[in-house]
């Protein structure tokens, strides 16, 4: 019983530090002044033109290290994007352009010293059909 104690509170710490290096994750349709103009929350609509959608990051305390933004359609994997952290407090994005035939289920993970430290999940629906 200690032990298993043990364990779930340095899961509860791990997950913990990653929300304060990472405070704030956003999808959004567009990044004006370093933040994201709008919260397109859990699903994105496209028509049939290929629509641009943008995972924001704000961070702390992470001045010269990496993320890793994986974008991820259907389970496969279908972009990496490296993003430099600059200052302790950092803000950055990627972005990726969805057709109109990618609809489904989507995810982006935020991977930082080769772990999962944040990640969202959307759906892409086709709004012509």
């Amino acid at each position: 019983m200690k032990n298993i104690l043990m364990i779930l509170l340095m899961l509860f710490s791990l997950q913990a530090s990653a929300q304060s290096q990472i405070p704030r994750t956003q999808l959004t349709s567009a990044i004006v002044n370093r933040e994201p103009v709008d919260d397109l929350a859990n699903q994105v609509e496209v028509g049939q033109d290929i629509v641009t959608v943008y995972f924001y990051n704000q961070t702390r305390n992470l001045k010269g290290q990496q993320l890793l933004h994986r974008w991820f359609y259907q389970g496969e994997l279908k972009a990496e994007v490296s993003l430099n952290i600059g200052s302790d407090y950092w803000r950055t994005y990627s972005s990726k352009r969805i057709r109109p035939d990618w609809s489904g289920q989507w995810q982006v993970q935020v991977v930082l010293n080769n772990g999962v430290v944040a990640s969202h999940n959307f759906s892409v629906v086709n709004s012509d059909t």
